[in-house]
């Protein structure tokens, strides 16, 4: 089991919350008023299965170092706990809407067999709605912020990415020589983050 109905039963509260990141201003750009309340967000959750990884006779330290590296590097945090991490909420600017999101990984052991691990990460899905009875020519639209479920190709690129340090560290390579992939194009990770290279052996 994930802390997902932990986590989920702040994101009323997270939803009107100001983003790490938050996006430039302009026309859809404002912070709207607390759009969910309890029930919504438990409707949400249904929508939401954490992107998980298996990873058989895990060294658990190096994969816990590998998802506390990654998530470290590329997202600002929030919580940090043995065998738990959740960044703040990040935001960024699509289509000219601006999107949120705030992504958990949880790193636990397999029931019944201590040598294996399953990774779960998951991206909460946070969107804006837009108060469009408030639209007035000239002015900018006015919206507030709805869970609508998870981003699986945010979790995606996550994993992927946790899982590739885990390997490098498992071979005795630097996880930090290589190109970091971040999970939402041009935020993060930030430019000078970017390396490039050939991973090799540690001194």
């Amino acid at each position: 089991m994930t802390r997902l109905i932990t986590i989920l039963a702040a994101v009323a509260i997270l939803l009107s919350m100001p983003a790490c990141q938050p996006a430039s201003t302009g026309a859809n750009s404002l912070d709207g008023v607390q759009f969910q309340d309890e029930r919504d967000v438990a409707a949400a959750q249904d929508k939401i299965q954490p992107t998980k990884r298996f990873v058989a006779m895990a060294d658990h330290e190096l994969l816990w170092k590998a998802a506390r590296g990654y998530v470290e590097r590329v997202f600002d945090v929030d919580a940090l706990e043995a065998g738990f991490i959740e960044t703040k909420t990040v935001e960024w600017t699509q289509n000219r809407f601006p999107r949120r999101t705030r992504v958990t990984v949880e790193m636990t052991k397999e029931d019944g067999n201590d040598n294996n691990a399953w990774l779960y990460v998951t991206a909460l899905k946070i969107e804006p709605v837009l108060a469009l009875e408030s639209a007035r020519t000239g002015k900018p639209i006015r919206h507030a912020w709805a869970l609508k479920g998870s981003r699986p190709k945010v979790e995606e690129v996550v994993a992927g990415q946790i899982m590739r340090r885990y390997l490098l560290l498992r071979d005795g390579k630097d996880p930090d020589a290589v190109p970091l992939e971040g999970p939402i194009p041009g935020i993060s990770p930030t430019g000078e983050m970017y390396k490039s290279g050939v991973a090799g052996k540690r001194k």
